[in-house]
């Protein structure tokens, strides 16, 4: 009751059931006998800290390099003027550092900033930090929030009670009143474009959202993009390097494990060298940590029937079913389709199936399997998909809590584990097998940041990188830290082969159930394109290709078709397609989508 008392103008009814229990009739009869009125007050959600919130923030000195780049950018903060920065500093050399001591800046100057990070897992990360240093002034927004809780902290950043957003890619939107700074972290990573619905790149707007805010932007990356760096080289962008780790510590030793010697074993191939095996080995016998990366979910590939060579598909995409043993379920990661494993092969009727390829799940059992009662993390899709479950398992990983973490491209997206002495990529080959402009960029990218995970605390840290291509000059760059070794080479390609930063893109895509149907549509609309240019004159300007199928060229029942174009000259690649969006008329059954700078055409 004292506590009751005690309360003042405000006590909310969960307060009271609280110490009354069982006292809603109490509540009840007071109200009526108005010695208590009710009133509806907005309620905010409070936004998921890691707990140390209430702790002061860290006391961190610059180093003469970090210095004089935020000095750099503070002078345009000041100026409140657009100025658009690319800095490019190797894994682990303190960005983070600038970027905060930036933001402390725009506070004083009464500004608000808006730091946007490619992954939702970077953002559980960074958020505990963030409270540290700025209290209840940050903000956060990500898919993985509920509705009312994005809802909360939208209503927070309007009002003006949030200056510091923290958020994924849609954060970019956030209704800041008095922006004054944007950072994009990671700014290579691919997830800042999204391609459905309404398609646009984070990084993109971020640079338009600076402009008309009359603020600098700042990209930073130790990977950058091709494009990004290429501008910075011609001026766009204002370059500012970090080429060391603070405290002059070297980058982690790079080891590369050779697979095509035995190319006849990998068909049942677990995932683990011997060498990788005998390093993890030594690590965790001297209770440091151990991160291995796959860029593929699931437990497999997919199932191959030894007798007849059937690999199950879905009959709805074309693409094969990864199979996934913990589920005992058959997936399309496409369009979500699940089937039961079969028990007898649907085309020859025998029951030997083997499990093709390698997957996280399949690693998992691998490593139970060498080291019997290692504690084994996974951070995957599959693994995180309940509420909390993320930011649960990399602060547990943080802790010290599991010897071991396994991971898909999350691990690739800027992360930090002080703890982790060595880095294991299991088939660093992956993702040059996509039939994309980009795949050796990306490559390079997901190689080179997860190698940066290794070696952040007091040790150098090591690398075994086991490929079937240790040739390949993106794997080759990767080994040896050497991103302008890497630029010159990629973009010598680029120029020949006439693609960004070289040309602008357009891809135009069609679906539909009728595969002619859509095919028929794409070459009338090319022809409309070619009469367009023949018309202005473009013929030197720009070309039309196709049209071609896409990569999987069903998803959902649908298929898929697509135009590219490229061009010397966005003004008239601009002026093209908005001519023909103007006089062409929907089509029926088939659904048009247009991609302004695709990065994928799968």
């Amino acid at each position: 009751m004292r506590t009751f008392l005690r309360s003042g103008d405000f006590f909310s009814r969960r307060q009271f059931l609280g110490l009354f229990p069982g006292s809603s009739a109490l509540l009840r009869r007071w109200q009526q006998k108005n010695w208590l009125r009710s009133r509806q007050v907005p309620w905010l959600r409070n936004i998921p800290d890691q707990g140390n919130g209430q702790e002061p923030p860290l006391a961190v000195t610059l180093t003469a390099a970090q210095e004089k780049i935020y000095r750099q950018v503070a002078a345009k903060l000041v100026q409140s003027e657009f100025s658009p920065f690319l800095i490019h500093g190797v894994t682990g050399s303190g960005k983070t550092e600038i970027y905060l001591k930036l933001i402390k800046k725009a506070r004083q100057l009464g500004r608000g900033s808006l730091y946007l990070v490619p992954e939702i897992a970077l953002t559980i990360q960074l958020l505990d930090r963030f409270i540290r240093e700025f209290g209840d002034q940050v903000a956060v927004l990500h898919s993985s929030l509920g509705a009312g809780e994005r809802y909360d902290q939208w209503r927070r950043i309007c009002r003006g009670e949030a200056t510091v957003v923290l958020g994924a890619r849609s954060a970019v939107f956030a209704p800041l009143p008095r922006l004054g700074l944007i950072i994009v972290d990671e700014e290579h990573e691919p997830s800042y474009k999204q391609e459905s619905s309404f398609p646009y790149h984070g990084r993109d707007l971020a640079l338009m959202r600076g402009q008309m805010a009359g603020c600098p932007v700042v990209l930073g990356s130790a990977t950058p993009s091709v494009i990004t760096y290429y501008r910075s080289t011609t001026k766009h962008y204002q370059l500012l390097e970090l080429s060391e780790r603070p405290g002059n510590k070297l980058l982690p030793k790079v080891e590369v494990v050779d697979l095509s010697a035995g190319k006849q074993k990998m068909f049942d191939w677990d995932g683990f060298s011997p060498r990788l095996l005998q390093r993890m080995t030594e690590v965790v016998e001297t209770g440091r940590q151990v991160m291995l990366f796959l860029n593929k979910r699931g437990f497999s590939r997919t199932l191959y029937c030894l007798d007849c060579g059937y690999m199950p598909s879905c009959s709805s995409c074309s693409v094969r079913l990864t199979y996934h043993k913990e589920m005992k379920r058959l997936i399309c990661h496409y369009c979500g389709r699940m089937l039961p494993v079969p028990s007898v092969c649907p085309q020859c009727h025998k029951t030997n199936f083997f499990p093709l390829g390698v997957g996280i799940q399949k690693l998992d059992e691998g490593l139970q399997e060498y080291f019997p009662g290692i504690k084994v993390a996974r951070l995957d899709r599959d693994s995180t998909r309940k509420k909390g479950q993320m930011a649960s398992l990399i602060n547990a990983f943080n802790r010290g809590d599991y010897q071991v973490l396994l991971g898909t491209q999350m691990l690739a997206k800027g992360l930090n584990f002080p703890d982790v002495d060595l880095v294991g990529v299991i088939f660093a080959d992956l993702s040059l097998n996509f039939p994309e402009f980009t795949a050796a960029e990306r490559t390079f990218q997901l190689l080179t940041q997860v190698a940066g995970r290794a070696g952040r605390g007091t040790g150098r840290g090591e690398v075994i990188l086991q490929t079937l291509q240790p040739r390949h000059y993106s794997i080759l760059h990767a080994t040896c830290h050497d991103y302008q070794g890497f630029f010159r080479q990629e973009l010598a390609i680029r120029r020949e082969l006439i693609f960004p930063p070289f040309s602008h893109l357009v891809l135009l895509r069609g679906q539909a159930e009728d595969q002619e149907l859509v095919q028929e549509v794409l070459v009338s609309i090319k022809g409309v394109l070619q009469s367009l240019i023949k018309t202005h004159g473009w013929s030197k300007n720009i070309m039309v290709m196709g049209p071609v199928p896409s990569a999987v060229v069903r998803i959902k029942k649908m298929y898929r078709w697509q135009l590219l174009l490229k061009s010397n000259h966005r003004p008239c690649l601009h002026q093209l397609v908005t001519e023909w969006r103007g006089s062409s008329l929907p089509f029926r059954k088939v659904a048009i989508t247009m991609d302004i700078d695709p990065i994928s055409f799968v």
